[in-house]
């Protein structure tokens, strides 16, 4: 893998290419309107997806077609999340809890009488599963394998993932920008003070200390298990709505949703780019490994990629730097662009938040106005054809 590369007089370049995902129609629902909540994959071929119609169906060929599961006995409205143990043991929930044992192809109802809606499972062994939702108890603990159910949390509100950074310790988040976190293997609970007011729909644990949240139009991260949290820097030229869920392929790779629209990461979740509109609204997004992933959404569709979605690569060989480059830095008044003597297609300028502040098509003698821009440090995106290259420079 190839790394960022950085220089002395602060730039940082990176090579984008087309994003690539591949729209897929589920046929044969109820409800050809139908959302679908949820996309798990079982292995890099083999995916289940789960809707608001109480319908979930399996594909074993990476979406090219797909099979209607079988879940009237359970008399379900919806489904919001699916986790496996294994290839063969999974957990679905939503308004009920079903387990498989055969990989998906059919499901046993798992009866709790605690909850009236479930919102997100996650296993964390063969025998321990945790669920959360809303209800009279907001978190359920089982240690036999779903036969039976442990009441962990009451909170009064709804709380709509869980994450284990290790098996002792863990983090909750939901509505009203509340965020829990536990040290004694979810025994106790203790709240997290922020300054979050609005739902938090996910949460997603990189490694041991690590995890991000989405909220609005930012992704936050954490290195503390969730006791303080930092912006992200998110870099688009595009408008779009607020981040919903996040999945990390590896631990440099990463993907967000926001509506229709992907963004993703490949240092980390220092920064997340723009990569793609899928141009309808999507509830889900989840990668088997670095390349191989999938996005749920409404009207029965699906998005499969299986390249990354058109990665965002660190190809600094495509624009090397040291033919790109940005001068005077610092600039005052105009930034004048080295393209080794090709002319750039459109300049964007960001903040050091990730907001564009300037675009500009076509600049004329490769140089663009900054005069009106206040002084501090900004990001030029300069694009040539189907690559661009992002340098960081200082206003004066």
């Amino acid at each position: 893998m190839k790394k960022l590369l950085f220089t002395s007089a602060l730039t940082l370049s990176i090579a984008l290419t087309f994003a690539q995902w591949t729209p897929r129609t589920i046929v044969g629902t109820n409800d050809p309107t139908a959302w679908f909540v949820d996309a798990h994959p079982i292995s890099q071929s083999t995916w289940l997806v789960a809707g608001l119609n109480h319908e979930i169906a399996r594909t074993t060929n990476f979406g090219l077609s797909w099979t209607l599961i079988d879940t009237g006995f359970m008399n379900a409205p919806g489904f919001e999340d699916i986790d496996f143990v294994d290839a063969n043991t999974g957990y679905i929930v939503g308004s009920t809890i079903a387990k498989t044992i055969d990989g998906g192809l059919s499901f046993t109802y798992l009866d709790t009488n605690l909850l009236t809606y479930f919102r997100a499972v996650k296993c964390v062994s063969a025998n321990e599963i945790w669920v959360v939702g809303e209800g009279t108890h907001n978190i359920l603990k089982s240690v036999d394998g779903g036969q039976t159910w442990i009441p962990k949390l009451s909170v009064g509100h709804p709380l709509f993932q869980i994450g284990f950074f290790t098996a002792t310790d863990a983090i909750v988040v939901g509505q009203s920008g509340r965020i829990k976190t536990s040290s004694d293997g979810g025994q106790s609970w203790t709240p997290v003070t922020t300054t979050f007011t609005d739902y938090i729909f996910d949460v997603e644990v990189v490694n041991s200390t690590t995890c991000f949240i989405p909220y609005g139009p930012k992704i936050y991260k954490s290195t503390d298990k969730g006791q303080s949290w930092s912006p992200c820097n998110i870099y688009s030229s595009v408008t779009y709505p607020s981040f919903s869920k996040i999945d990390f392929a590896t631990a440099n790779i990463g993907y967000a949703l926001a509506g229709s629209k992907i963004f993703k990461t490949i240092d980390g979740g220092i920064t997340w780019y723009y990569q793609a509109n899928l141009g309808y609204a999507s509830n889900n997004i989840s990668f088997w490994d670095e390349l191989n992933g999938m996005v749920s959404g409404n009207l029965s569709r699906v998005y499969t990629t299986g390249n990354g979605g058109g990665a965002i690569a660190t190809g600094v060989d495509e624009l090397p730097v040291e033919n790109t480059s940005v001068y005077p830095n610092p600039a005052t008044n105009q930034l004048s662009i080295n393209l080794g003597g090709m002319q750039a297609e459109q300049v964007n300028i960001y903040n050091i938040d990730g907001k564009l502040v300037s675009l500009t098509m076509q600049p004329q003698n490769n140089s663009v106005d900054i005069s009106e821009l206040a002084k501090g440090v900004y990001i030029a995106e300069i694009k040539l054809g189907d690559a661009a290259q992002r340098v960081r420079w200082v206003k004066m």
